[in-house]
């Protein structure tokens, strides 16, 4: 009985017991949640500093790296400004075995080829493509002269024609930019050496990025531009002329001894080019033309390749050829299309000699044409330029 008793009161507790336990467990799921929470709170608030922290520290670097680029950039500037005095020059070739104490012409010739290579930076820079037809004297003035859909001065005419034989025909979209591509190519043809400056080599330097990043370029009148900036730099060096502000230290890259050997050098091949004995030159000596000259018809052997050259000759003369002078037209169209055409760099001796001679026997029979003697001599003057060793003189 008494089994049964506490069997009941012990079944009654337990029936009063687990809903209690129930509620200590839910207080205490609750309180667990809470900390929890609290904790999660804490540890964000924590990443959320630390978060600021490294923004922070991240900006900080930031500002140092651009501080540091901006240095970098400076002391480059200055590296390439000092690079470029004989003394860096000279410490330059010795390191990579280029300079000889018994030889200081290796040096200079470094120094000259640095020059050369500074100034085609200058001029193919992006930033210098800005042009007009401003730039080129009289060319406003001629435009308003012309009509229809071409607006193309008579001046400029032939030199399209040589354009188009280098590329094809110029579409409709290209043809304002033609106009201004043939005017800075019959200044960079037709100007003398002596005439060229730095502002104009910058205006033909823009004009040609302008033409060739709007998807017009014309690979001759490049040639022209190396060509002219050669010559410019042989004419400042033998004149004792400052170069631009940023390139004026290599401009002292020559002793005063040099620069009279390299005048003299200069002299002495001009001497022979315009020697009145060179004057013997045949159809031959041009290997491409006697192909040409079978293809032709008629009483004016004048090869298609050679026309524009010819259209170029009638506007500085002023007047057609005359028969007695056609076949020396030819022969001398042949002369200025290669010199125009070659790379500096593929101009050797040999050829220098026969231009001469093509020209010499031209005045001499009473046809001269004074752009082709302005080509022959910003030929030699490059040629002269990409040759030049103090040490010695070449023996022809």
């Amino acid at each position: 009985m008494a089994t049964e008793i506490q069997i009941e009161r012990c079944s009654e507790y337990m029936s009063w017991l687990l809903p209690q336990v129930q509620v200590q467990d839910q207080v205490e799921d609750q309180d667990q949640v809470q900390v929890e929470d609290q904790v999660e709170d804490q540890d964000q608030d924590q990443v959320e500093d630390q978060v600021q922290v490294q923004d922070q520290v991240e900006y900080q670097v930031q500002d140092q790296v651009q501080v540091q680029v901006q240095d970098q950039d400076q002391v480059q500037d200055q590296v390439q400004e000092n690079l470029f005095t004989p003394e860096a020059m000279q410490l330059w070739s010795s390191e990579n075995q280029l300079y000889d104490e018994d030889n200081i012409s290796l040096s200079a010739n470094e120094g000259i080829q640095f020059l050369v290579m500074r100034l085609e930076n200058e001029l193919y820079d992006n930033n210098n493509n800005e042009v007009s037809f401003e730039d080129f004297e009289g060319l406003a003035g001629d435009l308003e002269k012309t009509t229809g859909l071409a607006p193309l001065p008579d001046k400029l005419k032939p030199f399209a024609a040589q354009i188009k034989e280098a590329r094809g025909e110029t579409g409709i979209n290209h043809m304002l930019i033609e106009v201004i591509v043939c005017a800075a190519i019959k200044e960079m043809k037709c100007l003398p050496s002596k005439s060229v400056n730095w502002n104009m080599l910058k205006k033909w330097g823009a004009t040609l990025s302008y033409a060739k990043h709007n998807g017009f370029q014309v690979s001759f009148a490049h040639l022209l531009l190396k060509k002219n900036w050669k010559s410019y730099v042989l004419e400042s060096l033998l004149t004792n002329e400052e170069f631009p502000s940023n390139l004026r230290s290599v401009g002292r890259l020559l002793t005063n001894e040099e620069i009279q050997s390299l005048g003299t050098w200069l002299t002495s091949l001009e001497d022979q080019i315009y020697d009145g004995n060179n004057n013997e030159v045949s159809f031959k000596d041009f290997e491409w033309l006697e192909e040409e000259l079978a293809k032709t018809k008629g009483l004016a052997p004048l090869p298609d390749k050679l026309k524009s050259i010819a259209a170029q000759i009638k506007g500085a003369h002023g007047k057609d050829t005359g028969i007695n002078h056609l076949s020396i037209e030819v022969i001398v169209c042949a002369a200025i299309k290669e010199m125009e055409f070659l790379p500096s760099e593929s101009v050797n001796w040999d050829m220098l000699k026969k231009w001469g001679a093509t020209l010499n026997y031209a005045k001499q029979n009473g046809f001269q044409v004074s752009f082709a003697d302005v080509s022959l001599k910003r030929n030699l003057k490059s040629y002269v330029l990409d040759n030049y060793s103090w040490s010695r003189y070449l023996d022809f």
